[in-house]
């Protein structure tokens, strides 16, 4: 693949995002998380295979990479609240715009209270 260079220090990061906020800062944050029980990997493993430019092992008629180590927390409804609420304290950013499904596994008023401390 060709690079196009708009000349400016852009960066790319491969890594999870939660750590990564703690590194560094900006103007505005989008973020997307998985809302529900589903594990995004297997839908996106193909631009995972390109962010990781690796070669894994595939499996099935899809060719899914193995994502049994990278499960998100974001889809464990246990999990959600603690992961999003360590996502928000770390980024240090002047707006945060989250895209989440109303039927997620974590409620409006949970999301709004994280989001205001």
């Amino acid at each position: 693949m060709p690079v196009i260079l708009n000349g400016k220090k852009n960066k790319r990061y491969n890594e999870d995002g939660t750590g990564l906020l703690e590194r560094i800062l900006g103007g505005a944050l989008y973020i997307d998380p998985p809302y529900n029980g589903r594990q995004y990997l297997p839908y996106y493993h193909v631009l995972e295979t390109a962010a990781k430019y690796d070669f894994p092992k595939v499996k099935g008629v899809t060719a899914q990479r193995e994502y049994e180590d990278n499960k998100s927390k974001f889809c464990l409804k246990m999990k959600a609240l603690e992961v999003f609420g360590e996502l928000i304290r770390n980024a240090r950013y002047n707006y945060i715009i989250l895209s989440y499904s109303a039927d997620g596994l974590m409620g409006l008023s949970d999301i709004e209270n994280i989001m205001k401390t």
